[in-house]
This record gives structure tokens, sequence and C-alpha cells, in this order.
């Protein structure tokens, strides 16, 4: 597989975010794809069509021929905190890690078939999808979280709201009622946490898939927070389609509403992380250079539910 191969919007997306340093990583990645592909006895090797922010294949264990999934990741750390977070989970709720390798920065992963994503159930079967990832979070929150160690480099929600306090409010195309807004919440917010647990972190409807019999997560961020974080993602999503929906701000109030009842949250707590998450979204995609109009609709829209 050659550099050139990669997609052109992947290829585009990696030297925009990490210039020179991006482009000697996927420069690497063909020889990490190899040493890879040796050392777990895969073959049959296909590039996902769906490339984000990591490079993925699919392929065959050749030992049992069980299909797998290899995630390589320019972010190391980013992929060690999906790495902890899955060896964590163990399979429960979460699809399970096989192997991996710090040296390539690559994981191992069972691939879920026939992977339907539960976007797909978008807007038709709202209540199925609220359901299934009620039970996932369920899954996902009761598993212990360990002290010390590895463990304790993963991130904390603090870690990741603490940018609002070092933003230049005035230096942001973003409405600065919005940032002033979603500061002095997610300061209350974060003050009357309750209990932490391990969060997926990223838990919205593309990254929770059909494996033929149930629904399972993928792409743990592996972060520290309380369970009502967990929520946010999921309103917000899929943010397109939803902000171009005639009735979105009643299917936000109706996710707000179902979430509160099945999780036992209180209503406004879930709204205003969700509302505090929709503006971070967009801080994150602006300092990326990313279009970031989307998710203010979407914090707008929060806002009125």
């Amino acid at each position: 597989m050659r550099s050139e191969e990669l997609t052109t919007e992947f290829y585009q997306t990696i030297t925009q975010l990490y210039g020179d340093d991006g482009k000697r990583w996927l420069t690497s990645l063909p020889d990490c794809i190899a040493i890879c592909a040796k050392q777990w006895g895969l073959t049959d090797l296909i590039v996902s069509p769906h490339l984000s922010f990591n490079y993925i294949l699919m392929a065959r264990r050749s030992i049992d021929n069980a299909p797998v999934v290899i995630k390589l990741g320019y972010d190391a750390a980013m992929l060690q905190h999906e790495q902890l977070a899955l060896e964590l989970y163990n399979g429960n709720g979460c699809v399970r890690l096989l192997a991996h390798d710090t040296d390539q920065q690559a994981l191992l992963l069972e691939q879920l078939l026939p992977a339907r994503p539960l976007s797909s159930s978008f807007p038709h079967q709202e209540e199925l999808a609220i359901e299934q990832a009620v039970r996932i979070m369920n899954q996902l929150h009761t598993v212990p979280l360990p002290k010390g160690g590895a463990w304790s480099q993963l991130p904390h929600i603090d870690d990741w709201l603490s940018l609002f306090e070092h933003l230049d409010l005035e230096a942001h195309t973003i409405p600065l009622a919005h940032l002033r807004k979603a500061r002095t919440l997610a300061k209350q917010l974060l003050a009357t946490q309750r209990a932490p647990v391990l969060l997926h972190g990223d838990l919205h409807q593309g990254n929770i898939l059909s494996d033929g019999a149930t629904w399972r997560a993928i792409d743990p961020k592996g972060v520290v927070g309380e369970p009502a974080y967990e929520v946010g993602t999921f309103i917000r999503n899929p943010t397109q389609l939803l902000v171009e929906h005639e009735q979105a701000v009643e299917l936000i109030r109706n996710r707000i509403d179902r979430f509160s009842q099945l999780l036992q949250i209180d209503r406004q707590r879930i709204k205003e992380w969700s509302y505090v998450q929709a503006v971070l979204a967009a801080v994150w995609n602006e300092q990326d250079d990313l279009e970031c109009d989307d998710m203010i609709r979407v914090a707008e829209l929060i806002d009125q539910a």
C-alpha cells in the first residue's frame, strides 16, 4: 500500500491538523500496517471507506478467519486512552480489544457485523435509538474504575472543560454569548458532579453498531466524569441532519426527557451538559479550522428545548 493510495480527504485532514509531523506519519503507514499484519497474522486487508482522524482497515485473522479491524492513529495519547478504556470494558457494551502495538500506534479490534450504525434509525426510530444508547450507557458505567498506574493517565472531563477558562472569548467567530454561557454552566456543573465513572466520551449514534444480535459501542475516548455528561453527544447527533429537521427542537426535547426518565438524571442537568458540549465541540472545530456553524445551531436548538 503506497501513500498515494490514501484517500485525498484523509490525507488533507491529517496534514491540516498535524503539518509535517502528520505527513511523516502518513508516509510511515505502509510499514506500520505490514508489521501489524505479520505479527497478528492478518489477510485480506481492505481500507475502510469511512476515514476521519484514524486509518482503519478491515481484515481477516488467518488463525480462525475471524473478521477484525486494524486502527492506526497519529495521536498516540488518544489511542492509548481508547486502549485503556477498551481493556476495562472488556467487551461489556463495547467492541472487544484483541491486541495492541504501542510502537506502531495500532489497535486490533473485533469487527462488528453487519455493522449497521444506530444513526440509520434517525429520525423514524428515535425510541429504539434512545433505549439502546441507555442500555449501553448502563453497561459501560458499571465497569469499575481502577486507580493508579496507567489508568491515572485517562483524562477527566475537567481537563476537557478547562479549555473555556483559557479562551480569549473575544478572539472567536463563535458568538460571545454562547461562549460566556457555556463557560459559566461548565463551572457550575463541574462543581456539582456526581461520583465519576469511566465514560465512553463520544457515544453518538454513529459509534453504536449492530453485531447482528445486539448493539455495541466503538471508538471510546476513555474519559472520567459523571454519567450525565455521557448523554450530550447523542443529543446533538447526527448534527447536520438534526439541524435540517423541521422538528429539531421537539426531537431534542424528547431526547432530553427520555434520557432523564430512563437514566434517572435531572432533566435540566442533561440539557445544560448537552449545551456546554455543543459549544465545546464548536470551539474544537474552530481550532482545527473545521466548520462550526452547525454545532452552534445545535447549541441554540438545545437552548430552546
